[in-house]
């Protein structure tokens, strides 16, 4: 579909088709995940406690679906869900009709809302780097970032420290027309259930033991992915060395890496459950061990061990 026609059919559906009351859109991480706020907000969505909607989902194609989406069709089978692909007719016709849209980036640059749509951004984390104006090498996609927290009707932001970040480095202190929510994140949510946590220990069979999370963040460049596994790898295997029997440590690393590494000559270190989703997984977790990813303002409020493992930390604050 053409860059022209994609525009002209976007315009007739809004003109021409109705706002559908019981209709919700989500495109999270440029239509390439279902992230931990938006996973959790569709989740409440298809509850039922609200209604019955139909749930719009924006991915990149329909082959390789990502690990929260999965999880949520199997946990909701009969659940209104309807997949539209990016860049796609069917995208741009949620688009239009869609009475509540959720992002956590931004929504499509063709985008223009219409009167009664209603529009929440959470964005997806508590920032350690630069971002928007700030980030000189990005400055091309903020625009049309500043454009999705312009047009919302509610900014979600987790705390104080999020929420000047954000105003600052996107210039929206005199722009936003929309309600700021200083509100924790919907993903949050789950270190508060402790009795969900057990439960999560008992049926992995890890009530005995002592359970690291290592969650480091991306850096960025898909040039230094080699560099990465190297560093990784063996790390990766001087702690398996030095891991006492009761110890188990999940990995969640990112997928260029993590697909060139042979986890399977491992004892006790592991990949994150893949029938889990992410966070649901981290609750149980006896201590979280990162960098720079806001994960761990997140994990902060189990009150439990925080390790800030920062190999690199001269060249990142260079960088």
């Amino acid at each position: 579909m053409s860059h022209t026609f994609r525009m002209s059919y976007y315009e007739y559906a809004r003109k021409h088709y109705r706002l559908r009351e019981d209709a919700v859109f989500i495109d999270s991480h440029a239509s390439s995940d279902l992230g931990g706020n938006m996973y959790y907000i569709a989740r409440q969505i298809l509850s039922g406690r609200y209604g019955r909607f139909k749930l719009y989902i924006s991915v990149k194609d329909l082959e390789n679906l990502p690990q929260n989406l999965r999880l949520l069709q199997r946990e909701l089978p009969s659940a209104r869900i309807k997949l539209v692909v990016q860049e796609s007719a069917a995208k741009y016709y949620a688009l239009a009709v869609s009475k509540y849209l959720f992002t956590d980036v931004q929504l499509s640059m063709f985008y223009v809302k219409r009167p009664g749509q209603v529009i929440v951004q959470t964005w997806h984390g508590t920032p350690l780097k630069k971002l928007g104006y700030s980030y000189v090498e990005d400055v091309a996609f903020t625009g049309g970032q500043k454009k999705s927290f312009i047009m919302a009707d509610y900014n979600l932001f987790p705390n104080e420290y999020t929420m000047e970040h954000m105003l600052e480095s996107y210039r929206l202190s005199d722009n936003l027309t929309g309600t700021i929510l200083l509100n924790g994140y919907p993903r949050n949510s789950v270190f508060f259930d402790r009795d969900a946590a057990r439960r999560l220990r008992k049926q992995m069979e890890l009530v005995n033991k002592r359970v690291y999370a290592y969650m480091p963040t991306w850096r960025g460049a898909l040039s230094r992915s080699s560099n990465a596994v190297r560093e990784q790898a063996a790390f990766l295997k001087e702690l398996e060395r030095k891991l006492a029997e009761d110890q188990v440590f999940y990995v969640k690393l990112h997928r260029l890496v993590s697909q060139e590494i042979d986890f399977s000559e491992f004892k006790q270190i592991r990949q994150f459950p893949q029938d889990r989703e992410t966070y649901e997984f981290l609750a149980a977790a006896d201590c979280l061990i990162t960098d720079y990813s806001s994960v761990f303002f997140d994990y902060s409020i189990t009150r439990k061990p925080v390790i800030l493992y920062m190999y690199d930390y001269d060249e990142y604050m260079h960088d």
